[in-house]
C-alpha cells in the first residue's frame, strides 16, 4: 500500500481534485496512468470509506478532463463519491461533488 501512496502523492497534485491546476496531464504518466493507480489503490483500501471517496472523486475528475472527457463515467464517479461522503459527513466533498 505504501508503493500506491507514494505514486499518488506524486499523481494526485490537488489537495481535493479539482484538476484546476492543470498539472494532471502534465504528468510523465499522465491521465491514464493516475486513473490505473487510483483504481488499483481503492481495490487495497476496501475499508478505508474516507480515502475510497476521495479517490472516486478524484476518478470523476480524471473522466471530466477535456482531453479524454467521459461524461458517463464521471457522472456515475461523483455521484458514489457523493453518496459514500454523504454517508460520512464529508461536507467539503460533497460541496465539490455538487459542484460538478
Amino acid at each position: 500500500m505504501a508503493a500506491v501512496e507514494a505514486e499518488l502523492t506524486t499523481v494526485y497534485v490537488e489537495p481535493v481534485g479539482t484538476g484546476e491546476s492543470g498539472r494532471l496531464p502534465d504528468h510523465p504518466r499522465g491521465l491514464d496512468e493516475a486513473g490505473t493507480l487510483v483504481e488499483r489503490a481503492i481495490e487495497t483500501s476496501p475499508a478505508q470509506f474516507v480515502f475510497i471517496a476521495n479517490a472516486l472523486h478524484l476518478l470523476g475528475s480524471i473522466a471530466a478532463h477535456p482531453e479524454r472527457l467521459d461524461v458517463e463515467s464521471s457522472d456515475s464517479y461523483f455521484r458514489k463519491a457523493l453518496a459514500l461522503g454523504e454517508s460520512r459527513g464529508m461536507c467539503p466533498l460533497v460541496a465539490h461533488c455538487h459542484r460538478r
